[in-house]
C-alpha cells in the first residue's frame, strides 16, 4: 500500500505537454537503481487503457529510456489513448550480462501488470515494443517463461504474458552468431556453449508466442 501511495503521488505530479503527461522516473527496482517513464493521454479516461513496455536498444553497451525513437514512440501512444512505460535495464557496464536484463524488463513489466489499477491500465492489454536488442529483450519477456533463469527478482508469480509485440529490427536466433556485440553480453562463444545460446533466443520460444510484427529492413 505504501508503494501503491508513492506512485499515486507521483501521477498527481505528472508534466503537462501538447497531447499527452509525463510522469519521470518511476522506480520499478530500487534494489538495481531502475527506473522507467511513464506516457499517458492527457484528459481523463473512464475505462482502463492498453498500454505498451518499451524497451530501448544499443547493443546492451548504451541507450536508455530517453532514447529519441523510443520517446517519440510514447508520445504518440500516449497521444492516442494508451499508456506507454519506457524502461532502462542494466547495461553490460552495469553488470547486465545474459541473463540479468532478462530479469530487469521481466521486472518492468511485472511493475504495469502489479499497478495496472493504479496507473488505470487494462492489464488484459499490455503489450510490449523493442528495437534491436531491446527486440529480443521484448520478445524474450513476450516469449519465455518467467521463471528460473529469467525470474523477475522483484516482481515475482506474475501469470499474464504481453497479449502482442512489435520490434524494429530485432535478433530473434543467436545460436549462430559471429556478432561480437552478442558474444560480449553473453559472456561465452555459441561454439563453446550452443544450449546458452539456444535459451537466449526467442525463436526457441515461437511456440508460446503472443501475436507479433517484426519490421526489418534492408541497405
Amino acid at each position: 500500500r505504501q508503494e501503491q501511495q508513492i506512485l499515486v503521488n507521483l501521477l498527481s505530479k505528472a508534466e503537462h505537454h501538447d497531447g499527452y503527461d509525463l510522469v519521470k522516473d518511476m522506480t520499478f527496482a530500487p534494489d538495481r537503481k531502475l527506473s522507467g517513464d511513464l506516457y499517458l493521454p492527457p484528459a481523463k479516461w473512464t475505462t482502463p487503457l492498453p498500454a505498451v513496455l518499451i524497451i530501448h536498444g544499443g547493443a546492451w553497451v548504451f541507450g536508455s529510456k530517453h532514447d529519441p525513437g523510443e520517446v517519440a514512440l510514447a508520445e504518440e501512444l500516449a497521444k492516442h489513448g494508451y499508456g506507454a512505460f519506457c524502461t532502462d535495464y542494466r547495461l553490460i557496464k552495469e553488470w547486465g550480462l545474459y541473463p540479468e536484463s532478462i530479469k530487469d524488463v521481466n521486472d518492468a513489466y511485472g511493475f504495469l501488470i502489479r499497478n495496472s489499477d493504479t496507473f488505470g491500465f487494462d492489464k488484459e492489454r499490455i503489450g510490449v515494443f523493442g528495437a534491436s536488442a531491446g527486440g529480443l529483450l521484448a520478445l524474450m519477456v513476450a516469449y519465455a517463461p518467467h521463471t528460473g533463469q529469467f525470474e523477475p527478482i522483484l516482481y515475482q508469480n506474475i501469470k499474464q504474458k504481453p497479449k502482442a509485440a512489435a520490434c524494429c529490427v530485432p535478433v530473434t536466433d543467436i545460436r549462430n552468431t559471429e556478432l561480437t556485440w552478442i558474444i560480449k553480453y553473453m559472456d561465452d562463444t555459441p561454439w563453446h556453449n550452443p544450449e546458452l545460446y539456444a535459451e537466449a533466443s526467442p525463436v526457441t520460444y515461437a511456440k508460446s508466442a503472443c501475436p507479433t510484427i517484426c519490421i526489418h529492413g534492408i541497405d
